[in-house]
């Protein structure tokens, strides 16, 4: 890419540890590497928020993660599923930092459907793009949220 792109590579590993015939235990963690610092690449400077009309909500990170880690359980209950989970995110060039928590229901109708429905919260605590010194003290709070339904089906 260009000086206006940004590539990232990223490397992950997750494990899963089954606890008895109906609980799975998990971890995973990612580390996200970039050709160029990402507090300036475009997309994530202040100014381009400001282009973009100050929306946050617009479906675009917030900020470049620098690394993640997520412990998450799963427990089965009959054709009743349950996960909750938990995600901290550190954003790359001291930017910030966010908590995810969320949970996943799934219920399994019979063998071949499965219905399921997901919600997430995240706090985002975000450094003062206008600051010299990167940090979060003095930093803004972003909440937001998401709810998903679905379905699997097999024939």
């Amino acid at each position: 890419g260009g000086e206006d792109s940004l590539n990232q590579l990223s490397l992950s590993l997750a494990l899963l540890q089954p606890v008895g015939s109906s609980t799975d235990l998990g971890l995973a963690g990612s580390y996200y590497g970039y050709d160029q610092d990402p507090a300036v690449a475009v997309f994530f400077t202040a100014r381009a928020n400001v282009a973009a009309g100050d929306s946050l909500g617009g479906g675009f990170p917030l900020a470049p993660v620098r690394w993640s880690i997520s412990p998450s359980l799963t427990q089965r209950f009959g054709g009743w599923t349950l996960a909750p989970w938990y995600q901290y995110l550190s954003y790359a060039s001291s930017i910030g930092q966010a908590h995810v928590a969320g949970l996943r229901v799934s219920w399994r109708i019979d063998p071949s459907w499965t219905v399921w429905v997901t919600g997430s919260a995240q706090w985002d605590l975000l450094a003062d793009p206008t600051s010299s010194t990167p940090d979060t003290t003095g930093s803004s709070h972003v909440v937001s949220g998401r709810v998903a339904l679905g379905f699997r089906a097999s024939f």
